[in-house]
């Protein structure tokens, strides 16, 4: 704006106020009728079908790997983008991996992941949520799509207690460190020798927790060897 003459100061500039800053608050939709993933297993298998321009096969009339791990990421990104009808502006709407999922889906959107105990015995969640390009071998990839179109692997709809219970048992498994190799192994201390100077410059040195073969034996041990060495020789 243009200067304004002020008899007492001067010219002054004047200038606009600043417009308060918008603040964007989470503000997503979920679709109120399908809270269970299960509910799109036919709209997932006429996804599946159309495409066609990622399906190979191998000389066994079996899907590829390039298919299998392509598959294994476009199916569960089409059940959340049917289940979320309105994502958060500026994120992209697809599905996670590993330690992402937790961030990028579960926490952002409310959507868990749950599989079925009765026919995947033994299994924990993160088997599901492994990289598809990582999965070793190729049958456990095509087994995991199976249990996407068959319905024993499914998204469904979480509280917010429910949410605050899995960080809580996130954090509890997090604080949990393996313990040391050497817990408990009390070393004792020596006087500083040439063999002893090679592990530290200290007056007193604890003993390694592994003694090399090359280390020197005291006076007294290497006399009473000696005198054991000749008399095994003069007994002969």
């Amino acid at each position: 704006m243009a200067p304004v003459l002020n008899p007492d100061i001067g010219l002054v500039r004047v200038t606009s106020p600043t417009p308060p800053l918008k603040v964007l608050r989470p503000n997503f939709k979920l679709d109120p009728v399908v809270r269970d993933s299960r509910a799109l297993l036919v709209d997932l298998d006429k996804f599946l079908a159309q495409q066609k321009t990622i399906l190979q096969y191998n000389l066994n009339s079996d899907l590829h790997r390039d298919s299998v791990t392509s598959l294994l990421r476009q199916a569960p990104t089409h059940i959340l983008e049917v289940m979320v009808t309105d994502p958060l502006p500026h994120h992209e709407l697809k599905m996670a991996f590993n330690n992402a999922f937790h961030t990028k889906v579960r926490k952002r959107y409310l959507i868990d992941l749950k599989f079925s105990e009765k026919h995947w015995c033994g299994k924990k969640q993160d088997f599901f949520l492994r990289d598809p390009n990582k999965i070793r071998p190729l049958r456990e990839a095509r087994e995991i799509l199976d249990g996407w179109k068959a319905g024993t692997v499914w998204f469904e709809r979480i509280s917010a207690r429910e949410l605050s219970h899995i960080e809580t048992a996130r954090k509890r498994v997090a604080q949990v460190k393996p313990p040391r190799s050497d817990k408990g192994f009390c070393r004792e201390t020596r006087p500083l020798t040439a063999v002893a100077a090679k592990w530290g410059r200290w007056r007193v040195r604890k003993t390694p927790k592994y003694v090399p073969d090359e280390v020197e034996m005291e006076e007294p041990e290497k006399a009473a060897a000696e005198e054991r060495v000749d008399e095994i020789e003069e007994s002969d």
